[in-house]
């Protein structure tokens, strides 16, 4: 959600201006869980095709780095990763999805790249597990940005 959009929600939530949550508090709290959400929707969406792949061709992080890590550092951006799910799945990342992947690597090990040794153990994660079910939070998110729409917020 866009900072106008959590702002809208603070809003109507607190239409008394009650004051039992400071705004800067809310936003602190709802952006951070919407954050790892979002991190984990998009890693867990393009993590898991993945590893089905790199078992289909019989591949390792080592295969993927030796072939995708352009600059030779011994760590993939998310735009070589990009290029390794284009080439191994033709699937193509929408620069939401990149950049998620960037915000992520940022978020989880302080830098914009990914090591060998943190990508195999993203990798070898056993299940994701999601904490809503998808199609209801769709439905409940498209509810709210038509009615902020319907309100001109």
């Amino acid at each position: 959600m866009a900072d106008y959009e959590i702002d809208s929600i603070f809003g109507t939530m607190d239409k008394n201006n009650s004051g039992s949550i400071a705004k800067d508090e809310f936003m602190d709290r709802f952006g951070r869980d919407e954050q790892e959400l979002l991190f984990q929707t998009g890693i867990e969406d393009i993590i898991k095709p993945l590893v089905t792949v790199m078992k289909r061709q019989n591949k390792t992080v080592v295969d993927i780095f030796r072939e995708y890590d352009t600059n030779r550092n011994e760590m993939l951006s998310a735009k070589e990763l990009q290029v390794a799910l284009k080439n191994m799945m033709q699937f193509e990342m929408s620069q939401d999805e990149v950049n998620t992947m960037h915000e992520f690597f940022r978020a989880k090990f302080k830098r914009s790249e990914i090591k060998k040794a943190d990508l195999a153990e993203i990798l070898s994660k056993p299940t994701f597990v999601r904490k809503w079910e998808s199609q209801q939070a769709k439905s409940t998110l498209s509810k709210i940005k038509k009615r902020l729409r319907e309100t001109g917020r």
